[in-house]
């Protein structure tokens, strides 16, 4: 209490506990002061847009990542198949206002682009979502 530090439970895959808003609900209800880190990545059962109208404000926090629906893929946003401005304006509609923190695989597109990603392609990917502007695509699979 003393240092401010939040405790956020993190969604989690296919048949982890906490994979769906409910479990996840159900495990902070535990203690009013726990809060949801929102992995993106992770909901196979539910679309993350969903997930943020149902937790809504108890988000306090993000791993942002891409993926095809089926696995765990940690790619840049752009490269699955989340609507990465319906996900944006759905934490805007909860008053989300914490960080936006990248837990994506650099070295994913090393084949298709010839190098990792760096620093400024987060940047603009971010802003990108941000300004809801078409997101780059380093991939040819879209």
């Amino acid at each position: 209490d003393t240092c401010g530090a939040i405790i956020c439970v993190e969604d989690l895959p296919r048949t982890c506990i906490g994979n769906t808003s409910d479990e996840i609900l159900k495990l902070i209800s535990a203690n009013d002061k726990l809060r949801v880190c929102l992995d993106t990545n992770h909901l196979m059962q539910e679309t993350p847009m969903d997930f943020i109208k149902k937790v809504g404000d108890k988000i306090k926090t993000l791993h942002i990542s891409d993926y095809d629906f089926v696995n765990e893929c940690h790619w840049i946003p752009g490269e699955g198949k989340i609507n990465w401005h319906e996900l944006y304006q759905a934490l805007q509609d909860v008053g989300y206002d914490g960080v936006w923190m990248y837990e994506v695989g650099r070295r994913h597109l090393r084949d298709v682009i010839g190098r990792d990603l760096e620093l400024p392609d987060f940047y603009k990917n971010a802003n990108e979502i941000f300004n809801g502007e078409d997101l780059t695509v380093f991939s040819s699979s879209k």
